[in-house]
């Protein structure tokens, strides 16, 4: 085919709508995603959780004591009680969870609840608890 006959014509423009602007019409070529949502389902496939290992019984007297120790400095007006705690955070997608590691000041222990109340009203099961200690004053 030869567009000789029509190569050199004026291109034609309406007169009676505007034009698009070009940001629109680049968006009429943008990729369809006929899979919504598949990239996030591969991502949350890719996430590592890591498993509970349960406290041995040896570590789980070293943690009462340190609670009661806790407890006793509380009970004497030393508030707050900064402690370095490692706690496990179940996933709530997928089997296992995450560690992790954080200072935070401890205003009260609630015993009813097993809670440990933070300075700031963050309640942290002491169920989830895996490890603490308080740091000397040096």
């Amino acid at each position: 085919m030869n567009y000789d006959d029509i190569i050199d014509l004026p291109h034609h423009q309406s007169s009676t709508r505007k034009q698009m602007p070009m940001i629109k019409r680049a968006a009429q070529f943008a990729p369809f995603a006929a899979l919504t949502g598949y990239e996030e389902a591969i991502e949350e496939v890719k996430r590592q959780t890591e498993d509970f290992v349960e406290v041995t019984d040896d570590r789980a007297t070293i943690l009462d004591r340190r609670l009661e120790m806790l407890r006793h400095s509380l009970q004497i007006g030393i508030l707050p009680v900064k402690i370095l705690l490692t706690r496990f955070i179940a996933d709530a997608h997928k089997k296992g969870g995450r560690y992790e590691t954080f200072s935070v000041d401890i205003k009260e222990i609630d015993d009813t609840g097993k809670n440990l109340i933070a300075a700031d009203g963050t309640r942290i099961p002491i169920a989830e608890v895996v490890d603490f200690d308080i740091p000397s004053k040096d």
